[in-house]
C-alpha cells in the first residue's frame, strides 16, 4: 500500500491506493481547489505593510479556531486552499481582525480585510 499526497500551494489530499508487482497505475486526483486573494485595506486603501495572515479551518461547533492550514507575512496573498469554510486572523502590529469566508472548488475572489 501506498499514500499518495499531492498538494498544490495550500490544498492538498490523501488517498491510500495498492499497486501490486507487475502492474501499471493510472490515478487522477481532484483537488476540488479555489484561490483567495486577501488584501489588508484601512479606510478603503490598500496598505503595503506586511500582514500577518493565518487561515485556519472554520469549525463552528469547536471553541477554538480549528487547524492552521496556510501561514504568511505579506500585504496582499494569493492562497491556493481546498474547497470549504475558513476563519482568516489578520495582524498588524497591535491590531489583529478575524473574517470568515468560504471558498468553492475553481472559485477565484477576492477578500479585503479592513484593519483599523
Amino acid at each position: 500500500h501506498y499514500l499518495v499526497e499531492p498538494s498544490y500551494g495550500d490544498a492538498h489530499i490523501q488517498r491510500e491506493i495498492e499497486i501490486k508487482p507487475g502492474d501499471g497505475y493510472a490515478l487522477t486526483l481532484n483537488l476540488n481547489a479555489g484561490q483567495v486573494k486577501l488584501g489588508a485595506v484601512s479606510g478603503g486603501s490598500p496598505l503595503t505593510k506586511n500582514v500577518e495572515w493565518r487561515i485556519y479551518q472554520n469549525k463552528a461547533e469547536q471553541e477554538d479556531k480549528g487547524k492552521r492550514v496556510a501561514y504568511e507575512i505579506k500585504a496582499s496573498h494569493v492562497f491556493t486552499l481546498n474547497a470549504g469554510d475558513y476563519l482568516v486572523e489578520a495582524r498588524l502590529g497591535e491590531a489583529r481582525v478575524e473574517t470568515e469566508f468560504s471558498l468553492k472548488a475553481g472559485e477565484q475572489k477576492e477578500l479585503p480585510v479592513e484593519i483599523k
